[in-house]
C-alpha cells in the first residue's frame, strides 16, 4: 500500500492532488490544519491518502487457464464482490466524513476571520474615541466621567464582557456591541443603586446648586406636579433676593399653580415661612445661586435650616464637567445632599456629570429635567437608558463611513457562518 500526505490551501485543492496522483480509487485516512511556515503563517490542510498497488495474486482454475469447476469459481467471484461492495461501502462513508470535516474546517476558518473583524471593529471604535489601551476606560473618559470612578466601572465593565464573552462564536457574532453591553449594564446597575423615594407627607426640600442650572424653573416644576396632579397642599420660599428677578420669576409661576409664596433673606423670616407653610403637605425652597468662592451662603443656609427637616437636593447641568462637578460637590458637602436633580439633559452632548454626582457624590439621582415647559419637562430617571446615552454620545463620534464598511464586511462573514 502507498501513503501519502498532500497539503493545499483548501481542502477541494489537496483533494485533486490525490485524485491526479493516486487515481479516484484512493482512499483519504484523515485531515488537519496546519501552518507550514511557522506559528504565524498561513492556515493551509494536510490530507492523508493511501493507495493499495500490491499486484492481485495469481488465479487457479479457469482464470489461470488450467481448467476449474463451476462451483469453485462462483464461490471466488462471491468472495471478490463482497470484498468490493465492503471496499466501496467504506469508500463512501469515508468522503461523507471528509465532506462533514470540510465544512467543519472552512466554518471554523470563517469564524477566525469573524474574530478578526470584532477585533477591527473594537480596535477602530478605540481609536475613534482617541483612547488608551482600554476600550471601556476609553468611553468612560471620552464622556467626561471623573477618573476616580473610570477605574471602578472600567474594571468591572471588563469583567462582565469577560463573562460575556465565554462563547468565542457568540462573542464574534456580537462583535463591539458586546462590549457597549457589558458597559451599558454596569452604568445602569451603578446609577440604579440608589433610589430616591421621593418625599414624605410634611417634608420640607430645599433646592441648591451654581448659578444656571436651572432651580427655580424646576422647583416650579416640583410644585405643579404635587399641587395639580397629586392634589398636595404645597407653599413655597425663595432665598433668591440677590438676583434681579428671581422672586418675580418665582411669583408667577406660583400664581399659575395656585400655591402662596414667601420670599426670605434671614433665619427670622424663614421661621415665619416655615410657621405659615407648618400644615401643608410640602414645602419647597429655592434658593440663589452664588460664586463658588462665596462661603457665606452656605453658612447662611445652614442657620436657616438647622431647626428643621430639610431634605437638601442639589441641582447639577447635566453638561457640567467632571472638575467643576468635583468643585460643587466640596461647596455644597456641608448642606449634606441627600440627592441630585440633573437640569438641561437635552442640551448636553457629554453627560458625565451624571456618572460622576452618583458615582462621586454617593447620592441617587431623584429627577431629570429636560426643557422648559411647566410641570411637562420633568421626569424621575431611567438608569439604562441614561447609561446607553452616555455610551452612544461618545460612539456617534466615530467615523460613520469606516464604520459601516468595516461592520458591511462583518455581515457578510456573519452570513456565511450562519
Amino acid at each position: 500500500m502507498q501513503v501519502k500526505k498532500y497539503v493545499a490551501k483548501t481542502m477541494q485543492e489537496a483533494l485533486k492532488q490525490v485524485k491526479e496522483d493516486l487515481g479516484s480509487d484512493a482512499i483519504i485516512f484523515g485531515s488537519r490544519q496546519i501552518r507550514s511556515k511557522g506559528m504565524f503563517g498561513p492556515t493551509e490542510i494536510e490530507v492523508t491518502a493511501a493507495i493499495d498497488d500490491t499486484p492481485p495474486a495469481p488465479l487457479k482454475g479457469a482464470f489461470a487457464g488450467q481448467g476449474m469447476g463451476g462451483a469453485e469459481s462462483k464461490h471466488e467471484a462471491e468472495v471478490m464482490d463482497l470484498r468490493l461492495k465492503t471496499l466501496r461501502n467504506e469508500i463512501r462513508g469515508l468522503r461523507e466524513d471528509l465532506r462533514v470535516e470540510e465544512v467543519e474546517v472552512a466554518r471554523e476558518m470563517l469564524v477566525d476571520q469573524l474574530e478578526g473583524v470584532r477585533e477591527i471593529l473594537a480596535a477602530y471604535s478605540l481609536k475613534s474615541v482617541g483612547g488608551n489601551a482600554d476600550w471601556f476606560a476609553s468611553i468612560l473618559e471620552n464622556a467626561d466621567v471623573a477618573p476616580e470612578a473610570v477605574t471602578v466601572l472600567a474594571d468591572r465593565a471588563r469583567a462582565r464582557f469577560q463573562e460575556m464573552a465565554t462563547d468565542s462564536i457568540a462573542a464574534a457574532k456580537a462583535g463591539v456591541s458586546i462590549q457597549m453591553q457589558a458597559l451599558g449594564e454596569v452604568l445602569g446597575e451603578e446609577l440604579g443603586r440608589q433610589r430616591y423615594t421621593g418625599p414624605a407627607r410634611n417634608k420640607i426640600v430645599a433646592l441648591v446648586g451654581p448659578t444656571g442650572a436651572g432651580k427655580t424653573t424646576t422647583v416650579a416644576k416640583l410644585a405643579a406636579n404635587a399641587a395639580l396632579v397629586r392634589k398636595q397642599r404645597v407653599g413655597l420660599i425663595t432665598t433668591d433676593t440677590y438676583r434681579v428677578g428671581a422672586v418675580e420669576q418665582l411669583r408667577h409661576y406660583a400664581d399659575l399653580i395656585g400655591v402662596p409664596v414667601e420670599s426670605v433673606s434671614n433665619s427670622d423670616e424663614f421661621a415665619y415661612a416655615m410657621n405659615r407653610f407648618a400644615r401643608y403637605d410640602l414645602v419647597l425652597i429655592d434658593t440663589a445661586g452664588r460664586n463658588p468662592s462665596d462661603s457665606k451662603q452656605i453658612s447662611g443656609l445652614m442657620e436657616m435650616f438647622e431647626q428643621y427637616d430639610v431634605e437638601v437636593h442639589l441641582a447639577v447641568p447635566a453638561a457640567t464637567r467632571s472638575y467643576e462637578l468635583q468643585e460643587i460637590l466640596a461647596r455644597y458637602a456641608a448642606l449634606k445632599p441627600a440627592a441630585t436633580i440633573v437640569t438641561k439633559y437635552d442640551e448636553a452632548r457629554v453627560i458625565g456629570a451624571v456618572v460622576n454626582t452618583v458615582v462621586l457624590g454617593q447620592m441617587p439621582i431623584s429627577f431629570v429635567t429636560m426643557g422648559q415647559r411647566v410641570p411637562e419637562d420633568i421626569t424621575r430617571p431611567r438608569p439604562m437608558a441614561i447609561a446607553q446615552r452616555v455610551i452612544d454620545t461618545v460612539m456617534q463620534f466615530a467615523g460613520p463611513s469606516l464604520r459601516r464598511a468595516v461592520e458591511a464586511e462583518y455581515s457578510e462573514l456573519e452570513r456565511a457562518v450562519g
